[in-house]
C-alpha cells in the first residue's frame, strides 16, 4: 500500500521484473482527494499520486487503488467514478472513513442516507461497465452472494504474509 509519491524509474523495474502488484491510496479527483490528503507542508498530493499510477501503467505493473469514502466523498458519486474511468484505473477499493482519534463523519444520520445513496448511485454507474472496471466490494459482494458455495472467503489483510509493506528507503 502506497500513496504513489515516491514511485520513480527504479522502483517501477524492480516492481515490474520481481511481478510486484501493488495498492495505491488515491481518494478520486483532486477536489475530492487533496481536501484530505496532503504533504507534511500542507500541499496537495494528487498530482503526485497521479504521476506514480501513470509510471505503474507504463511499465505495465498490475496495481489496484484504494478510496477513502469521506462525508465530503457522498456529494460526488459521478466525478468519483469518472475519474477511474478516464484515468484508466480498472482496480478500485472502497474504504469507510474512520479514525483513532474521532468518530467517522459519517455516523450521523444526514450521512447513513447520503452514504446509501452514494453506494446506489456508485452501483448503477458501475454495473454496466464491470466488466472493464472492478470495484472490489461490489465483485466480493456479488461473488459471495451468487457464486461463492464455500461460505467463507479469505481476506487478504488479515491473512498471514499476503500483504507485504516496505517503508520509503525499501
Amino acid at each position: 500500500q502506497t500513496n504513489g509519491i515516491q514511485l520513480n524509474n527504479e522502483w517501477c523495474s524492480f516492481l515490474k521484473e520481481k511481478s510486484f502488484e501493488i495498492s495505491v491510496s488515491i481518494d478520486g479527483p483532486n477536489f475530492i482527494h487533496d481536501s484530505y490528503r496532503v504533504s507534511k507542508n500542507g500541499k496537495p498530493t494528487h498530482s503526485l499520486t497521479l504521476k506514480g499510477i501513470k509510471l505503474l501503467q507504463e511499465y505495465g505493473i498490475r496495481f489496484t487503488t484504494i478510496s477513502v469514502i469521506t462525508d465530503y466523498t457522498l456529494n460526488y458519486p459521478y466525478e468519483f467514478f469518472n475519474f477511474f474511468i478516464d484515468e484508466g484505473i480498472e482496480q478500485i477499493g472502497l474504504s469507510i472513513e474512520d479514525s483513532l482519534l474521532s468518530p467517522s463523519s459519517l455516523l450521523t444520520n444526514e450521512n447513513k442516507l447520503k452514504y446509501e445513496k452514494f453506494i446506489a448511485d456508485l452501483f448503477e454507474l458501475y454495473y454496466p461497465v464491470k466488466e472493464k472496471v472492478n470495484i472490489r466490494d461490489f465483485d466480493l459482494f456479488e461473488q459471495n452472494i451468487f457464486h461463492d458455495t464455500s461460505g467463507f472467503r479469505r481476506n487478504a489483510q488479515t491473512y498471514p504474509f499476503h500483504i507485504v509493506s516496505l517503508g520509503v528507503k525499501g
